[in-house]
């Protein structure tokens, strides 16, 4: 997993794997305040971005992770709490929809504990990291995000 914010970028880039680093630049070079909501092919089905406007929740629904996609998620408006955990083998698939839509969900997660997101900031979720997105932070509100899909192949996982 990696935690950022995106005023840091230049400073950190380097030290980011290149497909990450190209997801982040996509973003940068996007001016979201123009965009509708939607799926964006950055480079067809290995890297994409969707442009979604959820409404956070006080209990968040199911924590996820996926097995094709590392996932970037990037915070352009609204304050928004996101659950992160490790995954090992105490943690129990509760909805396994890797063939309907790369993701394994799960009811309880150990050891999980709680980002907070304000624009600007984003998290990289690799395929052992179980992420819990959408949580309010003091009181449910609309946000505004980018989540940019990585294929596996481009980060040689």
């Amino acid at each position: 997993m990696i935690f950022g914010d995106i005023r840091n970028y230049d400073k950190e880039k380097n030290t980011y794997p290149d497909a990450v680093r190209r997801g982040l630049e996509y973003i940068r070079a996007t001016d979201w305040s123009k965009v509708e909501p939607g799926r964006y092919e950055v480079e067809g089905d290995k890297l994409y971005a969707m442009l979604q406007t959820p409404e956070t929740k006080p209990a968040p629904p199911k924590a996820e992770s996926h097995l094709t996609y590392t996932d970037i998620q990037f915070l352009l408006e609204g304050e928004e709490s996101m659950g992160f955990a490790r995954w090992d083998e105490s943690i129990v698939v509760t909805d396994d929809l890797i063939e309907k839509g790369d993701a394994y969900l799960y009811e309880h997660v150990d050891n999980e504990f709680n980002l907070l997101l304000k624009p600007g900031m984003f998290t990289v979720f690799f395929p052992s990291d179980i992420h819990r997105p959408n949580g309010a932070v003091n009181e449910p509100m609309k946000i505004r995000k980018v989540v940019v899909k990585i294929h596996r192949d481009l980060l040689g996982i």
